[in-house]
């Protein structure tokens, strides 16, 4: 049940709310918004009794409780306003301030967004970071890896050219052995090949016939270099090579359109021992002999050719002995030599072996 009581006279209206004018005293009556807070219900009335009216005393208890209920009321919407405003925050805290800490607040709804967005560029960052440190891994690998392929495939072709090398040595050291196998049975063949007379002759030429020996004492100890060019008095001459068949060597054959001119004869002769000998010679025209770069003969002369014309006792010592002979032909016509070994009471001949140049024995 609700009443509303008249400021003006008390009377009380129940379940019903004025219309802005007493109908006891004809005052002004408007609802305040606390009288509905004051309203109070009515009791039951005594039967016999009209409810349309109850009236209640202005000073009653009933009346005093229910201000003071109100009062209360008030109070307690009172602090919330002010807790609203923040005048009773605790630590002076505003809030606004409370709204900027607070984790609903638009405000840290806006940091939390921005550390969350500088949280995943960090991320993303990191994460792209790791990607192309992982790229580069990869290639790092993969550039070793081609490389390490590289030098294995080096490595193998190495390995097979050094054993080709190694093969083609072993062919070669073979080929020597063969060689030097068959120069001894070949050396060991012409050692047996023996001649009363020199088969075999180094020869050089023509040469002007005033040279007559100047080249030998130039050469001094030096050795002969029979695939070298010589000059002498500034021609360029070559050593060329001729195989005598007897003791008669034919220098018109040799050089055949020369007239009234020289040459040179060189060759190796073996003796298996020290050996005295008598030098029989023969020549068209003068001559001059060498041996082991001693000048044991010279005879300037104009003649023909003939057997044992000159004859001189040397000594060959054992092993190879360097013969070196110069012919002129200075009359011009026949030209030519005879050259024999014999024993030193100059009866018979003495076979030696003649060689182009020395080797080993």
């Amino acid at each position: 049940m609700l009443t509303h009581t008249c400021p003006g006279c008390g009377f009380v209206l129940v379940d019903e709310a004025p219309d802005g004018t007493c109908p006891a005293c004809a005052g002004p009556w408007s609802i305040d918004p606390l009288d509905s807070l004051l309203m109070m219900p009515a009791a039951s009335p005594p039967a016999g009794t009209s409810p349309a009216v109850t009236e209640v005393a202005p000073n009653s208890p009933a009346r005093w409780k229910w201000l003071l209920f109100g009062i209360v009321i008030g109070g307690l919407v009172a602090i919330g306003v002010m807790m609203q405003l923040g005048f009773l925050m605790p630590g002076g805290a505003r809030p606004v301030e409370v709204a900027r800490l607070s984790p609903t607040s638009p405000t840290a709804a806006a940091i939390d967004a921005a550390e969350v967005e500088s949280l995943r560029q960090s991320l993303q960052q990191s994460q792209e970071l790791e990607r192309l440190h992982q790229q580069r891994a990869a290639a790092a690998q993969g550039r070793s890896t081609m490389l390490e392929n590289k030098l294995r495939l080096v490595q193998e072709q190495q390995a097979e050219q050094i054993r080709e090398l190694q093969q083609a040595h072993d062919e070669v050291l073979d080929l020597k052995r063969l060689l030097t196998t068959a120069q001894l049975e070949l050396r060991a063949i012409n050692l047996q090949e023996r001649r009363p007379y020199i088969q075999r002759w180094h020869v050089l030429g023509p040469v002007p016939t005033s040279d007559e020996g100047a080249f030998i004492r130039r050469l001094g100890q030096a050795a002969l270099a029979f695939d070298q060019p010589v000059e002498i008095e500034g021609k360029q001459l070559e050593w060329r090579t001729h195989i005598g068949e007897s003791e008669h060597l034919s220098l018109n054959a040799i050089f055949p359109k020369s007239d009234k001119e020289a040459c040179y004869l060189v060759s190796y002769v073996y003796a298996d021992e020290e050996t005295p000998v008598v030098l029989a010679m023969g020549s068209d025209d003068g001559m001059a002999v060498w041996l082991n770069r001693d000048e044991v003969h010279r005879n300037r002369i104009l003649r023909s050719a003939a057997r044992g014309q000159d004859k001189v006792r040397a000594v060959l010592k054992r092993g190879w002995n360097e013969l070196i002979v110069n012919v002129d032909n200075v009359g011009g016509n026949d030209w030519g030599l005879y050259f024999e070994f014999r024993t030193l009471k100059d009866r018979d001949a003495i076979e030696i072996y003649s060689a182009f140049e020395p080797f080993d024995e």
